[in-house]
């Protein structure tokens, strides 16, 4: 992975043409912080799956396919 390369030591405010440096403490924070939040999103949908969907139709796959996303 990338986090810790010093790749991604910068914030883009919405809005702004600029960039905020971030420091190499503060960029291992923020990815810590959106992997934990990726998780219990993802244990979160899981939940609401397993309460309201039909067993047979629910897509349990952890797959992403990043060349079907929108750039």
């Amino acid at each position: 992975m990338d986090i810790g390369s010093g790749k991604y030591r910068y914030r883009k405010p919405p809005f702004l043409d600029t960039r905020v440096q971030l420091s190499p403490i503060v960029e291992k924070r923020e990815a810590f912080a959106i992997c934990a939040m990726i998780g219990f999103l993802n244990e979160a949908a899981l939940f609401y799956k397993f309460k309201h969907c039909d067993e047979n139709n629910m897509n349990l796959s952890k797959e992403l396919y990043l060349h079907d996303l929108p750039e």
